[in-house]
């Protein structure tokens, strides 16, 4: 799924990718962290199974991505509150010791969904901004992307090869 937010008068188009932890799915992530600024580690406050694979997640995530991606982790399932594993405490603890923001959700009543992605986003586009407004940046000054001024038929033809 993808989805477009603005922040700050910037454009960003966000790229959801779920696997829910499926091993199916294990062979093809490589291709999910590629290039990936943020990430959200989801477990089901209802199944202490999902919380306890928070390490394993974030060491998968710390191996195959960069090291200043930005990270959230995601309590779902909140509005069944009878059916809880897993105490908000524990999950604060958790993200804690971490170092990485909390926030618990309900994707059956959209209960801070939106909020997480735009947080997560938040952090991003602070951390690009930071990065581009930094003088020891060396891309700082060089032109991004393809100038369209230029005229496709005055460069030269490269030649074929035999």
């Amino acid at each position: 799924m993808s989805k477009t937010y603005k922040i700050n008068k910037h454009l960003f188009k966000v790229e959801i990718w779920d696997t829910a932890g499926q091993e199916r799915y294990k062979s093809i992530t490589a291709v999910y962290y590629k290039g990936a600024k943020g990430a959200l580690v989801v477990y089901d406050t209802t199944d202490k199974n999902t919380f306890d694979n928070i390490d394993k997640w974030m060491l998968e995530i710390k191996d195959k991505t960069s090291k200043d991606i930005k990270l959230m982790i995601i309590g779902n399932k909140i509005d069944l509150k009878d059916d809880r594993e897993v105490k908000n405490e524990e999950a604060m603890k958790k993200a804690e010791s971490l170092s990485i923001p909390l926030m618990e959700t309900s994707a059956l009543d959209a209960t801070n969904v939106k909020e997480a992605f735009y947080d997560l986003l938040k952090e991003i586009y602070k951390d690009m901004k930071d990065k581009l407004n930094n003088p020891e940046n060396k891309y700082q000054n060089e032109k991004k992307g393809i100038d369209l001024n230029t005229n496709i038929n005055s460069q030269k033809k490269k030649s074929k090869c035999c």
